[in-house]
């Protein structure tokens, strides 16, 4: 009986001594977890934030090259219908003056 005496009382002092360590790991063990819980939903906060203000900057992006490409399609509408009134009046020009080159020969003769 000596032996589980001694046994018991080595288990007591390990149990007074562990114990309390044991105890006090899992407070620092919970309240780290709560600063991790805590610094990941700012984390994700700060991360929405960013998302949210680069997808707002490629909205207004999309919108001024939009804006651009409308510009560029008017511009090239306008130089279009400008060159073929250039052909138009270069063709009548041309046809004007070959007429009266025409009509001169056919004078000449």
């Amino acid at each position: 009986m000596d032996t589980w005496s001694l046994l018991l009382d080595i288990a007591e002092i390990i149990g007074i001594c562990i114990l309390p360590v044991f105890g006090w790991m899992a407070h620092i063990m919970i309240n780290h977890g709560k600063k991790l819980v805590i610094l990941e939903e700012r984390v994700n906060d700060s991360v929405n934030r960013r998302i949210t203000s680069l997808e707002d900057k490629v909205i207004d992006l999309e919108v001024k090259i939009e804006s651009k490409i409308d510009q560029v399609e008017q511009k090239v509408d306008q130089v279009e219908k400008s060159v073929t009134d250039c052909k138009i009046y270069l063709n009548d020009r041309i046809s004007e003056t070959l007429n009266t080159l025409i009509n001169k020969i056919d004078e000449k003769r």
